[in-house]
Protein backbone atom coordinates (compact mmCIF):
# COMPACT_ATOMS: atom_id res chain seq x y z
CA UNK A 1 0.00 0.00 0.00
CA UNK A 2 1.27 3.42 -1.04
CA UNK A 3 0.97 6.19 1.64
CA UNK A 4 -0.92 9.24 0.59
CA UNK A 5 1.38 12.11 -0.09
CA UNK A 6 1.31 15.37 1.79
CA UNK A 7 -1.17 17.96 0.52
CA UNK A 8 0.26 21.85 -0.51
CA UNK A 9 -3.01 23.76 1.01
CA UNK A 10 -3.09 26.78 -0.72
CA UNK A 11 -6.18 29.86 -2.08
CA UNK A 12 -6.56 31.09 -5.22
CA UNK A 13 -9.73 32.50 -6.85
CA UNK A 14 -11.38 29.39 -6.83
CA UNK A 15 -10.89 29.25 -3.59
CA UNK A 16 -9.16 26.48 -1.12
CA UNK A 17 -7.53 23.73 -3.36
CA UNK A 18 -4.60 20.64 -2.34
CA UNK A 19 -2.17 19.60 -4.13
CA UNK A 20 0.26 16.68 -3.79
CA UNK A 21 3.07 18.37 -2.60
CA UNK A 22 5.66 16.60 -4.66
CA UNK A 23 4.10 17.68 -7.58
CA UNK A 24 5.39 21.22 -5.70
CA UNK A 25 8.87 22.22 -6.52
CA UNK A 26 8.73 25.30 -4.50
CA UNK A 27 6.83 28.12 -3.46
CA UNK A 28 8.45 31.52 -4.99
CA UNK A 29 8.04 35.01 -5.18
CA UNK A 30 6.26 36.12 -8.20
CA UNK A 31 7.72 39.25 -9.66
CA UNK A 32 6.31 40.70 -13.08
CA UNK A 33 5.38 38.49 -15.77
CA UNK A 34 6.47 39.35 -19.16
CA UNK A 35 3.32 38.71 -21.57
CA UNK A 36 3.81 36.78 -25.02
CA UNK A 37 1.98 38.02 -27.88
CA UNK A 38 -0.30 35.67 -29.17
CA UNK A 39 -0.45 33.48 -25.76
CA UNK A 40 -3.45 31.08 -25.45
CA UNK A 41 -6.17 32.13 -22.99
CA UNK A 42 -4.55 30.44 -19.75
CA UNK A 43 -1.09 31.56 -20.29
CA UNK A 44 -0.06 34.55 -18.14
CA UNK A 45 3.57 34.73 -20.25
CA UNK A 46 6.80 34.19 -18.55
CA UNK A 47 7.77 34.44 -15.26
CA UNK A 48 11.72 34.67 -13.84
CA UNK A 49 12.47 32.37 -11.30
CA UNK A 50 16.18 32.99 -10.56
CA UNK A 51 16.85 33.33 -13.79
CA UNK A 52 15.28 30.94 -15.36
CA UNK A 53 12.17 31.66 -17.61
CA UNK A 54 8.95 29.33 -16.68
CA UNK A 55 5.72 29.66 -18.31
CA UNK A 56 3.42 31.58 -15.97
CA UNK A 57 -0.62 30.01 -15.92
CA UNK A 58 -4.05 30.95 -14.78
CA UNK A 59 -5.15 27.93 -12.62
CA UNK A 60 -7.77 29.26 -11.59
CA UNK A 61 -8.69 30.04 -15.71
CA UNK A 62 -7.06 26.03 -16.61
CA UNK A 63 -9.57 24.40 -13.87
CA UNK A 64 -12.58 26.25 -16.10
CA UNK A 65 -12.82 29.56 -13.93
CA UNK A 66 -13.25 32.83 -15.53
CA UNK A 67 -9.99 34.12 -16.72
CA UNK A 68 -8.83 36.92 -13.93
CA UNK A 69 -6.61 39.97 -14.16
CA UNK A 70 -3.44 39.54 -14.60
CA UNK A 71 -1.48 39.28 -11.38
CA UNK A 72 -0.12 41.51 -8.99
CA UNK A 73 3.92 41.18 -9.09
CA UNK A 74 3.90 40.78 -5.05
CA UNK A 75 1.93 37.58 -5.37
CA UNK A 76 3.39 34.10 -4.49
CA UNK A 77 3.08 31.26 -7.21
CA UNK A 78 3.30 27.68 -6.77
CA UNK A 79 6.01 26.22 -9.06
CA UNK A 80 4.14 22.99 -10.47
CA UNK A 81 6.58 20.33 -11.57
CA UNK A 82 4.55 17.60 -12.88
CA UNK A 83 6.20 14.83 -15.51
CA UNK A 84 7.24 16.58 -18.27
CA UNK A 85 6.12 20.06 -17.32
CA UNK A 86 6.61 23.23 -14.99
CA UNK A 87 4.90 26.13 -15.02
CA UNK A 88 4.70 29.18 -12.34
CA UNK A 89 0.68 29.40 -11.05
CA UNK A 90 -0.02 32.67 -8.99
CA UNK A 91 -1.84 32.21 -6.00
CA UNK A 92 -2.87 34.16 -3.18
CA UNK A 93 -2.18 32.40 0.19
CA UNK A 94 -0.25 29.16 1.07
CA UNK A 95 -1.75 27.53 4.32
CA UNK A 96 1.07 25.03 4.22
CA UNK A 97 2.04 21.60 3.61
CA UNK A 98 -0.05 19.07 5.74
CA UNK A 99 -0.55 15.21 6.04
CA UNK A 100 -3.11 13.58 4.75
CA UNK A 101 -5.12 11.86 6.73
CA UNK A 102 -7.70 9.07 5.36
CA UNK A 103 -9.76 10.06 8.22
CA UNK A 104 -10.71 13.36 6.77
CA UNK A 105 -11.11 12.83 3.53
CA UNK A 106 -14.91 13.48 1.90
CA UNK A 107 -16.54 11.71 -0.97
CA UNK A 108 -16.76 13.55 -4.13
CA UNK A 109 -19.92 13.51 -5.79
CA UNK A 110 -19.16 13.12 -9.24
CA UNK A 111 -22.27 13.94 -10.80
CA UNK A 112 -22.28 18.01 -8.87
CA UNK A 113 -18.22 18.51 -8.94
CA UNK A 114 -15.56 19.02 -12.19
CA UNK A 115 -13.42 16.43 -12.90
CA UNK A 116 -10.16 17.80 -11.67
CA UNK A 117 -11.30 17.38 -8.04
CA UNK A 118 -9.88 14.24 -7.01
CA UNK A 119 -11.67 14.32 -3.33
CA UNK A 120 -12.12 17.09 -0.60
CA UNK A 121 -9.88 17.35 2.81
CA UNK A 122 -11.07 18.32 6.03
CA UNK A 123 -8.10 19.96 8.21
CA UNK A 124 -9.16 20.16 11.42
CA UNK A 125 -7.60 23.05 13.41
CA UNK A 126 -7.16 25.35 10.25
CA UNK A 127 -10.02 27.78 9.66
CA UNK A 128 -11.14 29.40 5.98
CA UNK A 129 -11.74 32.52 5.21
CA UNK A 130 -15.23 32.81 7.04
CA UNK A 131 -14.12 31.24 10.63
CA UNK A 132 -15.02 27.63 9.64
CA UNK A 133 -13.22 24.24 9.36
CA UNK A 134 -10.64 24.79 6.28
CA UNK A 135 -11.79 22.01 3.89
CA UNK A 136 -10.00 22.05 0.09
CA UNK A 137 -10.66 20.84 -3.15
CA UNK A 138 -7.48 18.33 -3.89
CA UNK A 139 -6.71 18.37 -7.33
CA UNK A 140 -6.31 15.08 -9.74
CA UNK A 141 -2.69 15.10 -10.92
CA UNK A 142 -3.75 13.80 -13.90
CA UNK A 143 -6.53 15.92 -14.75
CA UNK A 144 -3.85 18.82 -14.02
CA UNK A 145 -1.57 17.38 -16.34
CA UNK A 146 -4.02 17.17 -19.14
CA UNK A 147 -4.93 20.97 -18.34
CA UNK A 148 -1.69 21.98 -18.68
CA UNK A 149 -0.97 20.33 -22.27
CA UNK A 150 -3.88 21.95 -23.52
CA UNK A 151 -1.95 24.89 -23.16
CA UNK A 152 1.48 23.62 -24.86
CA UNK A 153 -0.38 22.06 -27.55
CA UNK A 154 -2.21 24.34 -29.50
CA UNK A 155 -3.60 23.25 -32.67
CA UNK A 156 -1.98 24.20 -35.71
CA UNK A 157 -3.29 26.06 -38.05
CA UNK A 158 -3.03 25.31 -41.90
CA UNK A 159 -0.48 27.31 -43.88
CA UNK A 160 -1.69 30.00 -45.89
CA UNK A 161 -1.22 28.89 -49.75
CA UNK A 162 1.73 30.06 -51.22
CA UNK A 163 4.99 33.09 -49.34
CA UNK A 164 4.14 36.13 -47.84
CA UNK A 165 5.43 38.15 -50.59
CA UNK A 166 2.87 36.15 -53.14
CA UNK A 167 -0.20 36.39 -50.58
CA UNK A 168 0.44 40.45 -50.59
CA UNK A 169 0.91 40.74 -54.60
CA UNK A 170 4.60 41.44 -55.01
Amino acid sequence: MNPTPPLCVFRCRTGWLALEAPLVGEVADLGTITPLAGCRPGILGLANLRGRAVAAVDLDFLLGGPEGDPPAADLRCLVLRLPGREAAAPILKVEGVFAANPAHRREVNRLAEPPWISTFHAFPGLRDDHGGELVAAVIDPHELAQRLDTLRFAPVLPAAAGTPSQRQGS
